[in-house]
């Protein structure tokens, strides 16, 4: 068979439930196959549950990474959205982050990273907390508020990046 012949064939396209005639050649056919099937998957993986977020973070901190090591010259990060991205995902993982770890993840100065941990706590995003066996430990975790806009942020992003693929 020709494979650029048309063919007679029915589309049922939910919710309607009615078939549509329509003819389309072998080749069209095949495509449009590859596109249901690739949204078949993409619907099977699109779960959005907490473990799934979690690992779009991770996949998020490791872009990061990879942009900066490949765009040296040009990339100089977004060390805030860096720390934020780690205790989101600490969080998810629960574990426990240290003021002093959180200061290397955003790549800048000690002092000048303190400084911008101390005023996330001051605005009431990160939320501070003692370590019960060393008290010169202190361990930050974002607060509920931007936890869940955090959240709200990765779901949304990770949304349209699904939705590019397709």
């Amino acid at each position: 068979m020709d494979m650029s012949t048309p063919v007679a064939c029915s589309l049922a396209i939910a919710p309607l439930d009615e078939a549509i005639p329509v003819k389309l050649s072998a080749d069209e056919i095949e495509r449009l196959s590859q596109v249901v099937e690739r949204f078949r998957q993409a619907k099977e993986t699109s779960a959005t549950g907490p473990d799934q977020i979690a690992s779009f973070a991770r996949f998020l901190i490791w872009s990061q990474k990879r942009r900066g090591a490949t765009l040296q010259e040009l990339d100089n990060g977004d060390p805030v959205w860096d720390m934020i991205l780690d205790l989101y995902v600490a969080q998810a993982e629960q574990r426990r982050v240290s003021v002093s770890s959180l200061c290397l993840v955003g790549a800048l100065p000690p002092t000048t990273a303190l400084r911008r941990v101390q005023q996330l706590v001051e605005a009431g995003h990160f939320l501070r907390s003692k370590d019960l066996e060393d008290g010169r430990r202190i361990y930050l975790e974002l607060s509920p508020s931007l936890l869940g806009k955090v959240e709200l942020h990765l779901l949304e992003i990770r949304r349209r990046a699904l939705g590019s693929l397709l």
